[in-house]
């Protein structure tokens, strides 16, 4: 690398320097990439990081230099997948690599309020709504649905979704102007969110609401 800059380019799958030396297990390369102040949360066009492709191959020692440096266990990918997730009791150090994991999500654990999801989604906290989809084992919140969709928030709905087995069409709620995630974005040219909504099968673009279609 001759600049600064180039530990930031991607390849054509995304991969950045830091993805492709934590997929190989080149933990000397890591830990000179994060010494350099690379992104250590940075997606691949598989949306997964570089902690994920550390987990996935059995880098262990690549696995404790993200964790050590700030990696966060909480980023999944649109799959709903963490970093222990990816975790096989067929690879080398499997019991290592998830107490590693689990003694890092202990430490930074936070306590959750009961809007939480909501106001996560609504800012786009991706990983809020992922810990608290994995700590209380999916729930459908259609608030949070809601306001993930005003907020054009496609990938916290591909969390929800997957992951919370959300609905992608709720009854509406009332006293709210966006009562359902698609009336949420329709208006808003979040084009992307309505795209995702068609795709799900259990979605009926022909429901009506107050006597119209949507």
């Amino acid at each position: 690398m001759e600049r600064l800059e180039d530990i930031k380019v991607a390849d054509y799958r995304g991969n950045t320097p830091l993805q492709l030396a934590s997929l190989s297990g080149f933990d000397d390369i890591v830990e000179l990439l994060i010494n350099a102040g690379c992104e250590l949360n940075c997606r691949n066009s598989e949306t997964d990081t570089p902690l994920m492709n550390a987990v996935e191959q059995g880098h262990l020692r690549v696995v404790e230099l993200l964790l050590s440096a700030g990696a966060s266990l909480h980023k999944p990918n649109a799959y709903g997948q963490g970093p222990l997730d990816r975790v096989s009791d067929k690879m080398e150090h499997s019991d290592k690599i998830r107490g590693a994991l689990w003694f890092y999500g202990e430490q930074t654990a936070r306590p959750l309020g009961d809007n939480t999801s909501r106001k996560a989604a609504a800012r786009r906290d991706e990983e809020t709504v992922f810990r608290i989809l994995r700590i209380q084992g999916g729930f459908d919140n259609p608030k949070a649905m809601i306001a993930a969709a005003r907020g054009g928030h496609d990938f916290v709905m591909q969390i929800l979704l997957a992951l919370g087995k959300a609905n992608p069409d709720p009854p509406p709620i009332t006293n709210n102007d966006y009562s359902t995630p698609i009336l949420a974005t329709i208006g808003q040219e979040n084009f992307n969110v309505v795209r995702l909504l068609l795709s799900q099968p259990s979605f009926n673009p022909t429901r009506r609401y107050k006597g119209d279609t949507y």
